[in-house]
């Protein structure tokens, strides 16, 4: 009886099948088994604070922005403030579609010292492709303005 189209197609599938798990459980090979090649490293983020100036006498404004070569990396990344010597988080924001950010606060809550703002590791869907954008952290310090 000769062959119909489906099961010589699950035949192949099966070969197919059979051989990919053979490499991949072959414990006499040196070389390690590759990863995908649909993974892309990530975007470089970089997360910058551009300063603080007082709001007015009871609340502080930090401003800064989110750059990388990717654009998709710097809009809509959610960036979180925290000073560091009284380990108070201070607030949260998103980027805008140029990468700022701006986070206001109540002065009385939180003293001068050194700050951190942090973005973390995030996957976006742009034009149907996932773009992985890189986490970044960076130290403030108010009193000297580095």
């Amino acid at each position: 009886m000769p062959f119909s189209r489906p099961s010589a197609r699950r035949l192949a599938v099966s070969v197919v099948g059979v051989i990919a798990l053979s490499l991949a459980f072959d414990t006499g090979s040196a070389a390690p088994i590759a990863a995908p090649a649909a993974v892309k490293p990530a975007a470089r983020s970089v997360v910058t604070i551009d300063g603080f100036r007082p709001a007015d006498d009871r609340r502080v404004v930090f401003v800064g922005k989110v750059r990388s070569p990717r654009k998709a990396c710097e809009r809509r990344r959610t960036v979180r403030l925290r000073q560091v010597d009284q380990g108070v988080s201070v607030g949260k924001a998103r980027t805008t579609r140029k990468g700022r950010w701006r986070i206001v606060f109540r002065s009385h809550r939180v003293e001068g010292g050194t700050f951190r703002a942090k973005v973390v590791r995030e996957v976006v869907q742009r034009d149907g492709r996932r773009v992985v954008c890189a986490a970044d952290t960076v130290l403030y310090d108010s009193r000297t303005g580095n």
